[in-house]
C-alpha cells in the first residue's frame, strides 16, 4: 500500500481545486421493506423496484460494507469471534479515509498510564461533548464509547498498529487524549490493519460496490453487489453491517439533507462517499437522522497547501463581512479550529473575507511566518508566494474570491463593501492594536497586528467537506432502527454512516474523537452480531 503523506496531500489538494465524485443513483430491490417515498410520504410515485439476477453467490455470517477504520475493526473483531466475514469495499484497496487522519482519541490507554499523564474522569469528557452540543447528543452512548476508548487503543496495538506519542493535540484538545499514529499520518494505521485483515480468514472483495440490501419479511438477509467485472454478486448473510462512510462527495444529496447551499462547496478527499449505504438503509425502512458536516475551508482555484489558502483560511488576521465590518475574534482558529469559525462566518448571512495589507503579507512571507500550521506546515513556517497568489486571484474572471485595491476605498469598491464602513473598521482595529486589548471581541493581543499601507486584498473562503456524520438511526449496540424505533433484524451500522454524537459541528477539543468512535462502533457492532448469531 504505497500511500505516502505527500501523495495524500497531492490527492487532497486536487480535490480542493474542485474535483468531486459523482453520486450513485438510488436503487431498491423487490426484497426491500419499503420503497423510496415522495415529499409527502406517498410511495405511489416511487420508481419501480429493481430486480437482480445474480451471476454468482457466496455466503457469510456477516457482510461488512465499507473497509475504512470502522469496517476493518469490525471485520477483525468478527473473524476473531469465529464468524465468516465478507468485507465489501468499493475502492481497489482497503483503508478508506483513514490515510487522512493523524490521531485517535483514547482515555485510559496503557500509553497514557505509562506516561503518567493527568487524565480526566470519564464524566468530564462527556460533559465537554454535551456542553458543545447543547446536550443534543446521547450521554449514554458517549459514556459507552469513552469507557472503552482506552482499551481500544490497546487492542489496536495488539493488531500491530504503532503509535508515535500521546498528547493534547498541539494544545487544542482539552485533555491529553490524542494518540498520534506512527509518522503522525494514518497511512501507518491503514497498512497495519490491512496486514492484520490479510492474516485472518476474511474474504476481502475490493472494487466491489454494494447495490442493494436483501430482505425477507422485514429481516435483512444479505445484499447484492457489483463485481469489478460488472457482474452481479449475491451475498447471503444473516447480518449486514453498513460502515460506508458519509455523503460528502455527493453535493446534491448533501444540500438536500443539510439545507446548505453547496454551489461552491468543495470536497477534500477523492473517495466515493456518496451515501449509497444511507440509501440502502433508508430503502428498507431505516429511520433517517440529521446529517452534520465535518468542515474545512478553502480558496476557490487553489489547493489546501497553497500559501493563499494557509494565509486566508486559518491565520488570525482581520476578518470582515461583505459590508466591511469586523464580526469575530479571529484567533478562534487557534482555540476551536474550523468548526466554530465556519459557524461565526455563516452567522453573517453574507460573504466574509480575510483582509490583507502589505505588512501582514510580508509577515507571513518573510517575517514570523504562520501562526497556525496545517498538514505538512508548522507554526513559524514562512509561506513565500502569497503575494503572487493574491495577485493571481485578484485577476481571475468568473466566480471571484480575491479582491484588491491600492486604497481602502478602492478595495471596498472592488468587493462591493461600503467604503466608510471599511475605513471605520480599520481605524477601530488599529486603535485596539495600539492599546493591546481587543475590547470588541477578545482576540489575544499576540495576534493584534495593526493595518498599514496597501495594496489591500480581501479573500473569500468557501466551505470544504471532509466527511459527514449520521443519517441512519441506530441504538447503542449499532443495530439499525426503523421509524418506530424498532430494530431491523439483520441490519447494523457503524462509523460516520450513523454517528449522531456530534450534531451541528465536530468538537476538535476532543481530538481524534471520530476516529475513536469508528474503532469503538465497529468492534461493538461485531460483538453484537456475534451475540445475535449465538457465537459470542
Amino acid at each position: 500500500m504505497d500511500i505516502s503523506r505527500r501523495n495524500f496531500l497531492k490527492g487532497a489538494g486536487a480535490l480542493g481545486a474542485g474535483t468531486l465524485v459523482a453520486g450513485l443513483a438510488a436503487c431498491s430491490s423487490p426484497n426491500t421493506l419499503a420503497s423510496t417515498q415522495g415529499a409527502n410520504g406517498d410511495a405511489t410515485n416511487a420508481p419501480e423496484p429493481k430486480t437482480y439476477t445474480p451471476d454468482e453467490t457466496l455466503s457469510a455470517d456477516v457482510a461488512i460494507v465499507g473497509a475504512g477504520n470502522s469496517g476493518m475493526c469490525a471485520a477483525i473483531e468478527a473473524a476473531n469471534a469465529g464468524l465468516k466475514v465478507a468485507l465489501v469495499e468499493k475502492q481497489n484497496e482497503i483503508g478508506g479515509s483513514s490515510f487522512a487522519t493523524e490521531v485517535i482519541f483514547g482515555l485510559g490507554s496503557t500509553m497514557q498510564k505509562e506516561a503518567n499523564l493527568p487524565l480526566p474522569y470519564r464524566y468530564e469528557v462527556v460533559d465537554q461533548e454535551l456542553n458543545y452540543t447543547n446536550y443534543h447528543s446521547d450521554p449514554l452512548l458517549w459514556g459507552d464509547y469513552i469507557e472503552h476508548s482506552g482499551e481500544n487503543i490497546d487492542w489496536l496495538q495488539q493488531q500491530g498498529v504503532a503509535f508515535d506519542s500521546v498528547d493534547d493535540y498541539r494544545g487544542v484538545s482539552a485533555f491529553p487524549t490524542a494518540h498520534w499514529w506512527e509518522g503522525k499520518i494514518g497511512t501507518s494505521f491503514m497498512e497495519a490493519m490491512a496486514k492484520k485483515v490479510g492474516e485472518l480468514d476474511i474474504q476481502v472483495l475490493t472494487s466491489t460496490a454494494a447495490l442493494d440490501l436483501k430482505s425477507d419479511n422485514g429481516t435483512v438477509t444479505g445484499l447484492y453487489a457489483e463485481t469489478p467485472e460488472g457482474s452481479t454478486l449475491e451475498i447471503d448473510a444473516p447480518a449486514v453491517l453498513l460502515a460506508c462512510g458519509g455523503i460528502g462527495n455527493d453535493l446534491e444529496l448533501l444540500q438536500e439533507k443539510t439545507g446548505i447551499d453547496t454551489t461552491h462547496v468543495k470536497t477534500e478527499f477523492p473517495l466515493p462517499n456518496v451515501g449509497d449505504g444511507h440509501r440502502m438503509a433508508w430503502a428498507v425502512g431505516a429511520k433517517e437522522t440529521d446529517i452534520s458536516i465535518l468542515p474545512c475551508m478553502g480558496v476557490d482555484g487553489f489547493v489546501i497547501r497553497d500559501a493563499i489558502s494557509l494565509a486566508s483560511c486559518i491565520q488570525p488576521g482581520l476578518y470582515i463581512n461583505a459590508t466591511g465590518e469586523r464580526f469575530m475574534a479571529e484567533d478562534l482558529h487557534l482555540k476551536k479550529l474550523y468548526a466554530l469559525v465556519l459557524n461565526a462566518q455563516r452567522s453573517q448571512q453574507c460573504d466574509t473575507f480575510t483582509f490583507f495589507d502589505n505588512d501582514f503579507i510580508e509577515l507571513l512571507e518573510n517575517g514570523r511566518g504562520l501562526y497556525v500550521g496545517n498538514l505538512e506546515f508548522e507554526a513559524g513556517d514562512k509561506i513565500p508566494g502569497l503575494r503572487d497568489q493574491l495577485e493571481t486571484g485578484s485577476q481571475a474572471t468568473g466566480y471571484r474570491v480575491v479582491f484588491k485595491g491600492d486604497t481602502l476605498e478602492a478595495l471596498a469598491a472592488d468587493m462591493g463593501a461600503d467604503p466608510e464602513t471599511l475605513a471605520a473598521t480599520v481605524q477601530r482595529y488599529n486603535e485596539l492594536c495600539a492599546q493591546k486589548v481587543d475590547e470588541d471581541f477578545g482576540k489575544d493581543a499576540a495576534y493584534l497586528n495593526p493595518i498599514g499601507e496597501g495594496p489591500y486584498y480581501a479573500v473569500h473562503c468557501d466551505m470544504s467537506v471532509l466527511t459527514t456524520f449520521g443519517g441512519i438511526a441506530i441504538n447503542r449496540r449499532m443495530q439499525v432502527l426503523d421509524e418506530e424505533g424498532a430494530i431491523i433484524p439483520g441490519l447494523y451500522s457503524s462509523g460516520v454512516t450513523s454517528c449522531s454524537l456530534y450534531q451541528d459541528t465536530y468538537n476538535y477539543q476532543i481530538s481524534g474523537g471520530m476516529n475513536g468512535y469508528c474503532t469503538y462502533s465497529g468492534r461493538t457492532a461485531a460483538q453484537q452480531i456475534a451475540a445475535d448469531l449465538g457465537k459470542a
